[in-house]
């Protein structure tokens, strides 16, 4: 069984084992400068491990344009950084709460990604300051067996306040982005309030993850609203009779719809497509139903999806007949 949930996860924990490596080279690395850097150096290298931890803890935490509340909750953290970088006279001191700031929040990142796509995975926040105060240990172990270095405590202390400062940083950004998208519509009020549905990420794409309890009227309450949103949604459906690969991916757009009752649907797999198509919401929800009580599907991807515009309209005749097929195949 693969240790990774996801690319994304192979590439988040690739960057860990990379901080890892940068920590653990200061060993070695930092025993030949010390004493010969001068205020500005030191200065200048405060200066650029702020940007880092910033930069670190803002590109992690955003998924998009950010939101006014998103704004202050940054600057906030942004205050309390330098609030306690300043009152840290000791370089070893700002290096340990910039390395294991940035260390913890990949591996909070990672642990994150883990937990959407195995959602029974729990405590990820814990779990993250736990393994960054474990590198501390390992850390200062490693300095104990190397000739003029030492196993000092005071380190783990900041090790330990680092990975809480960074973990909580980035929770309070999710938080406001969770604020902010909770007011932005009624589909994500809807999402938010709905214990059947839940608004995630998937290879950086907006999905809605849909648990198997949720009923047939909900699923067309939310396709009402992802209609109203003009939100395209696609998804595989394994059910659909095999051509090339198994089963076809489904492109339903509501743009330039008539009503909220149809939406237009392009369909395909490898070397085919079918045209496009008017299907009405009840055999869309009817699909989503019959596939998600089965376990085919988990989630589906909406927003600004890919749609086949392009292709031909099959016309009412045409239409009726993939409402028939698509009802029977899902029934």
């Amino acid at each position: 069984m693969a240790f990774y949930t996801s690319h994304r996860e192979k590439k988040i924990w690739t960057w860990v084992l990379l901080i890892l490596i940068g920590i653990f080279s200061t060993i070695i690395i930092d025993r030949p400068f010390r004493g010969v850097a001068s205020q500005n150096v030191a200065a200048l290298l405060f200066l650029i491990g702020m940007a880092l931890v910033a930069a670190t803890v803002i590109t992690q935490g955003w998924k998009r344009k950010p939101s006014n509340i998103e704004l202050w909750v940054v600057i906030g953290i942004i205050a309390v950084y330098v609030m306690v970088f300043t009152r840290m006279t000791i370089r070893s001191e700002r290096s340990h709460l910039i390395e294991y700031g940035v260390l913890a929040i990949f591996i909070f990142e990672a642990l994150k990604e883990r937990k959407k796509q195995k959602p029974e995975f729990k405590h990820i926040a814990i779990k993250a300051i736990v393994l960054s105060v474990l590198v501390g240990f390992i850390d200062e172990g490693i300095q104990y067996l190397v000739p003029s270095r030492v196993f000092d405590q005071e380190d783990i202390v900041f090790d330990v306040l680092a990975a809480i400062m960074a973990v909580f940083s980035s929770l309070l950004i999710s938080w406001a982005r969770k604020k902010y998208e909770t007011r932005k519509s009624d589909l994500n009020k809807f999402i938010v309030s709905n214990n059947n549905l839940e608004l995630i990420y998937l290879e950086e794409k907006k999905h809605i993850k849909i648990d198997r309890s949720i009923t047939t009227l909900e699923i067309t309450k939310l396709l009402d609203l992802l209609w109203k949103e003009s939100a395209g949604i696609n998804f595989h459906d394994i059910i659909h009779p095999q051509l090339s690969d198994p089963g076809a991916y489904f492109f339903y757009s509501s743009k330039n719809c008539p009503d909220k009752r149809t939406w237009k649907l392009t369909l395909g797999n490898h070397g085919w497509s079918g045209g496009m198509y008017l299907i009405k919401t009840s055999t869309l929800a009817q699909q989503l139903n019959n596939l998600i009580k089965r376990s085919k599907i988990s989630s589906i991807e909406f927003g600004d999806v890919t749609f086949f515009s392009s292709l031909t309209y099959k016309g009412e005749e045409k239409s009726e007949e993939m409402n028939r097929k698509l009802m029977e195949m899902h029934s």
